[in-house]
């Protein structure tokens, strides 16, 4: 209870104590309070507090009324506040005849010692103000600093640090305009320009918070209508009827040109003749009628027409069937677009790689001292950064980062056609990667040939960092080529020109890889009419030649080859799935061939003969853990081979034709059935005739090979013409038919964790060549019409 009792006896003094300092400082009260109750209320404050009461400190930075002010004005005179300044906010405007009035007011000084605008105090004990032009020193909202300096006697100084508004004044105030409610008649004059912000209280007469037809007054205030935005969107129409209907007055305004950007979207009733321009500023009041607000019956463009270009506006025309870039779901309001490259503003998802013309808008990396690098470690916003002119062996993002004799290949600034081996720059590679440059543009824009090649730089550093290789990217009918072996591809339709390229490029790299990008259109096969045989007079298209580099004519592969292939009629995203596919594999450690299936003929079904090629497949790859005609090897429907990693098919193709399927066993599929089944990361091997054939697959539905890929398969090994296989009741050789199965089973007879698929694929063919021959055709046809199409590094990371 004791605790208590202090406690509220504290409380109560606190009350007083306050109270009584109220009284105190009021002049007024001030001198008929005995002094005795104002030097015990000082007291009493020190006591509590442990501090004297300071009237300035209590007001700092506080709005204050005109009797308020005469207190400090007082207290600051008695040296009540200790030397310490008051800076507050004024509730009230005093003229210069009010100021001289204050001396007798409050009893100090004299009028004839008040002081305008002089500069240092006089020490006369007079009242020195520095404050506005005009007839009003000090207004509403200014905000003040009063003090005491001088000597001998010191003089009261008050000076505005702040100007404030006040609207029955004798000038414009700039605060006004930005006083929500107040408008300031001297800012806001016919024909006049103040230079200061439009304020939307003047010009807004309906006071509804927007401009409207209803907000004419005849004045044409000329701050009020411009080429600049204003916050509050505030804009005199006026202005605008004035071009209407005295034009030589709106010249000699300067209003000629001037379509104010606030008028944008709204309907004022005039029609502004420079509005109707394009210019990105919608005036719906150009509707193409004549009236007397649009006399000459002009059309705004930007209400009525959809550009249907990113460019930071959307007209009221647009609908989502026009796909503008900025509002491709159709105009819903002025302020509603979405972001894309072109509309002045460097979107989250763009940099200075992907949109130049935004990122930064209206500059360049180079202006601020620095170089467009988006993957540099200390980009900014915009994808600029400011390590450049780097070194040999010094760790970049982009090439832009290196001096001009050095590119960014692995992570580090290397020489031309050198890449970073871990240690040093080295001019040597394991995995080449070729295109041709002239027919990648016959079907793709400079962007989407930039996307490759920036996937392809993420391929090669995905090799390097989790596969210790070394890759290069190059076109081999470009100056990057011949700059290593001094020639490069000039007829790009001519095998025998590529392959004489890569002749000689293949050894001075030392390259252990090669991989092909592009179909037929974009990378021609060779066809190889004059060493093996043709079936129905078409030749079968084969890549043996590019990785056969001993030149002794027989075209049998001295390395790996995979091709990432595209239709004729092109489609990037074939290319671009495959590599991120096999991106995503060489990070995880490579692929699966955990589980499998084999979908077979001769064991019911379509063309149930005693096709014996998938039956001694399954036997020899898999013995006794799958049966012939069981549930893993036989006539299964399309619903098993989902989410499998590996599928070797049976079935009956179409041979080198335009349309692709699989028709045979208990399968009838075409390319649409194989987009609605799960194939991602899977390893198809498809015996089907053309079952990989590319040279006359104009989109990729028509071929399951391309299908496959772009849906997210890694490998998919197949042929370019037809296949032959045997019928014997036995299995005489591996894979029972010394043709196509015997081919298949010599491959997959050497999956092998830890292996690389293209190396498998290389023996495993090679071995073939070298030990059988298919009866029905040379010992070099089915050699040179089966490839692979994928990332010939993958390694197989764990298996059945």
């Amino acid at each position: 209870m004791e605790a208590k009792t202090i406690f509220l006896i504290a409380i109560t003094l606190v009350f007083i104590v306050v109270s009584l300092s109220l009284l105190v400082t009021m002049s007024g009260v001030s001198k008929n309070l005995p002094s005795f109750i104002r030097d015990f209320t000082e007291s009493i404050y020190s006591l509590i507090f442990r501090s004297p009461y300071n009237i300035c400190e209590a007001y700092q930075d506080k709005k204050v009324s005109y009797e308020e002010f005469k207190t400090l004005l007082v207290a600051i005179k008695k040296g009540s506040c200790k030397n310490v300044s008051a800076t507050v906010k004024l509730t009230f405007s005093l003229s210069k005849d009010d100021i001289k009035k204050l001396p007798k007011e409050i009893g100090i000084s004299k009028e004839e010692l008040v002081f305008f605008g002089k500069e240092e105090p006089m020490g006369v004990g007079g009242i020195i103000v520095k404050g506005n032009p005009g007839e009003y020193p000090i207004k509403i909202d200014d905000k003040i600093e009063i003090s005491a300096k001088g000597y001998p006697e010191e003089d009261i100084i008050i000076k505005v640090k702040e100007k404030g508004c006040d609207p029955f004044d004798d000038v414009c105030d700039l605060a006004c305009s930005y006083k929500r409610g107040v408008c300031d008649p001297l800012c806001y004059r016919d024909g006049k320009k103040e230079d200061v912000v439009c304020d939307i209280d003047c010009v807004d007469k309906n006071k509804n918070g927007k401009i409207d037809s209803d907000d004419l007054d005849g004045i044409c205030d000329l701050d009020c209508y411009n080429n600049f935005k204003n916050p509050e969107k505030a804009y005199d129409p006026d202005c605008a009827l004035l071009k209407i209907n005295n034009p030589t007055l709106a010249s000699s305004y300067g209003l000629d040109d001037v379509c104010d950007p606030d008028s944008n979207g709204v309907s004022d009733g005039i029609c502004d003749p420079d509005c109707a321009k394009d210019n990105f500023i919608c005036d719906p009041d150009c509707d193409g009628v004549v009236s007397s607000s649009n006399p000459s019956g002009l059309k705004d463009n930007d209400c009525y027409t959809c550009d249907k270009t990113c460019n930071g506006f959307c007209a009221m025309a647009c609908s989502a069937s026009d796909k503008d870039p900025d509002c491709p779901y159709g105009f819903i309001d002025w302020n509603t677009l979405e972001e894309c490259c072109g509309n002045g503003i460097c979107g989250k998802d763009e940099d200075c790689e992907s949109c130049s013309n935004d990122c930064p808008s209206g500059n360049t990396c180079e202006d601020f001292g620095k170089v467009c690098c988006p993957k540099a470690s200390d980009r900014d916003d915009y994808g600029c950064s400011a390590k450049k002119n780097l070194s040999e062996g010094e760790e970049c993002g982009c090439d832009s980062q290196c001096n001009a004799t050095l590119l960014c290949t692995s992570g580090h600034c290397c020489p031309a056609n050198y890449f970073w081996n871990g240690t040093a720059c080295s001019n040597r590679t394991d995995v080449l990667i070729v295109a041709l440059k002239a027919n990648m543009k016959k079907v793709y824009s400079d962007d989407q040939i930039k996307q490759l090649e920036d996937k392809i730089k993420e391929f090669i550093q995905t090799l390097n960092k989790y596969d210790s290789l070394g890759g290069i990217f190059l076109y081999l009918d470009e100056d990057q080529t011949k700059d290593i072996i001094g020639t490069k591809v000039t007829k790009p339709n001519d095998w025998n020109d590529i392959d004489g390229v890569l002749d000689q490029l293949i050894p001075k790299l030392e390259a252990k890889y090669l991989i092909i990008l592009g179909g037929y259109e974009r990378f021609p096969q060779a066809l190889l009419s004059t060493t093996i045989d043709e079936i129905f007079g078409i030749a079968g298209g084969s890549d043996a030649p590019y990785g056969d580099i001993n030149k002794d004519g027989k075209y049998i592969i001295d390395i790996p080859i995979g091709r990432i292939p595209d239709p004729n009629k092109g489609d990037m995203e074939v290319m671009l799935k495959t590599l991120e596919t096999s991106i995503n594999l060489h990070k995880s450690g490579g692929i699966s061939l955990k589980t499998y299936i084999a979908p077979i003929m001769g064991c019911g079904g379509y063309d149930n003969r005693n096709w014996n090629s998938g039956k001694c497949f399954c036997q020899y790859i898999w013995s006794s853990s799958c049966q012939p005609c069981g549930s893993c090897c036989g006539c299964i429907q399309i619903s098993p081979i989902s989410g499998k990693d590996f599928v070797m098919v049976l079935a009956h193709g179409p041979g080198p034709v335009k349309e692709d399927y699989l028709r045979g066993g208990c399968l009838q599929e075409t390319t649409a059935t194989i987009r609605n089944i799960d194939v991602s990361n899977s390893f198809w091997m498809s015996m089907a005739c053309g079952g990989a054939h590319i040279r006359f697959k104009e989109t990729v539905s028509d071929s399951i090979m391309m299908t496959f890929l772009k849906n997210g398969g890694a490998i998919f090994i197949g042929s370019t013409n037809l296949n032959y296989g045997g019928m014997d009741s036995t299995c005489p050789a591996p894979g029972g038919d010394e043709c196509i199965g015997t081919f298949y089973a010599l491959v997959a007879k050497r999956f092998e964790i830890g292996k690389r698929i293209g190396d498998i694929y290389l023996e495993g063919k090679n071995e073939y060549y070298n030990k059988y021959k298919c009866r029905w055709v040379s010992r070099e046809y089915h050699y040179h019409i089966n490839h692979l199409f994928g990332d010939p590094t993958l390694k197989i990371k764990e298996m059945w």
